[in-house]
């Protein structure tokens, strides 16, 4: 059951002025879910995107519609990127040492993470959690976006903070 106020945070009307909704019932769901939250909530994996954007400019919800178009550009992104051989980085932790005491379990204290892959992703993660040299961004080598290359980053959270970030994007 639906609230009008909730069929009505986004008006969609006839010409007439009246609301008329004849459209496939199994995706209605996700998008009177967006009505009650404004959050676009689809299960991951979710093969209807396209089937979804259609139904989301029928009912003209500019705000639904902008976020099955940018979930539907992550995934033709992703799609390229394993069309091309897929994307991998290797993260490492390097550690400088280690603590024990026999009322505490062993602490790890760590240097540094190094992070190891293709120029373009690594050139692509944000840089609040990664700082990338600016050799990276220019230079002869430049144009090879495909190659492979090693930066290292101060810091212990670093790799927490990477994955995170790594998982919001579908990784």
């Amino acid at each position: 059951m639906a609230t009008r106020e909730t069929l009505c945070k986004y008006p969609t009307v006839d010409k007439i002025g009246a609301y008329f909704i004849d459209r496939d019932g199994s995706l209605f769901g996700y998008i009177l879910n967006f009505l009650r939250s404004s959050r676009l909530l689809v299960p991951e994996g979710f093969a209807q995107l396209e089937q979804l954007s259609v139904e989301a400019e029928f009912f003209q919800i500019e705000p639904l519609t902008d976020a099955v178009n940018s979930l539907l550009k992550k995934k033709t992104a992703a799609s390229t990127q394993q069309e091309k051989g897929g994307c991998t980085l290797e993260i490492i932790e390097i550690c400088k040492g280690r603590a024990t005491n026999k009322s505490e379990p062993t602490r790890y204290f760590y240097d540094a993470t190094r992070i190891c892959g293709r120029r373009s992703v690594i050139m692509s993660l944000p840089r609040d959690i990664c700082s990338v040299p600016a050799s990276l961004h220019g230079g002869a080598y430049m144009h090879d976006l495909d190659s492979f290359v090693e930066i290292q980053q101060g810091g212990s959270n670093v790799r927490l903070r990477l994955a995170e970030y790594l998982h919001g994007e579908g990784w």
